[in-house]
């Protein structure tokens, strides 16, 4: 909230929101300069986070953990799961699932049709490679 192009537009954002008697928060921020005082005159307008850290560069990290964290919590693609270069993300139990799951897709053949269809379009979605 240094840019005056960002402050004079969540500024007529308010006005408008006042002026139709709507009084909302215009959103999140997420704070890594460590200036309380921001906080306090956005407290109308804005949640504000403000990341712990005593030095610039541990605020950001912790902006970045958290920014991870709310992408993991609402990413709801699951496109690489089968595929092995991202097996690192998942914990034991989760590969050793996913590689039950995709050891059992690996025996639907390719351009399967019937039934089997589904199965073939699932492991595709999934990241999983036709054998």
């Amino acid at each position: 909230m240094a840019d005056d192009n960002v402050i004079r537009l969540a500024m007529e954002v308010d006005e408008y929101l006042r002026t139709n008697g709507t009084e909302v928060l215009q959103g999140t921020f997420i704070d890594v300069s460590g200036h309380a005082a921001r906080q306090q005159l956005w407290t109308r307008q804005f949640d504000w986070f403000i990341c712990a850290g005593a030095k610039p560069k541990d605020r950001v990290r912790q902006m970045e953990i958290f920014l991870d964290v709310v992408a993991a919590y609402a990413a709801t693609d699951a496109s690489w799961l089968l595929d092995d270069r991202f097996a690192g993300l998942l914990s034991r139990d989760e590969r050793c699932i996913v590689e039950r799951v995709g050891d059992a897709l690996d025996e639907v053949p390719s351009g399967a049709n019937g039934l089997l269809a589904p199965l073939e379009s699932i492991r595709e979605a999934l990241g999983g490679r036709a054998e």
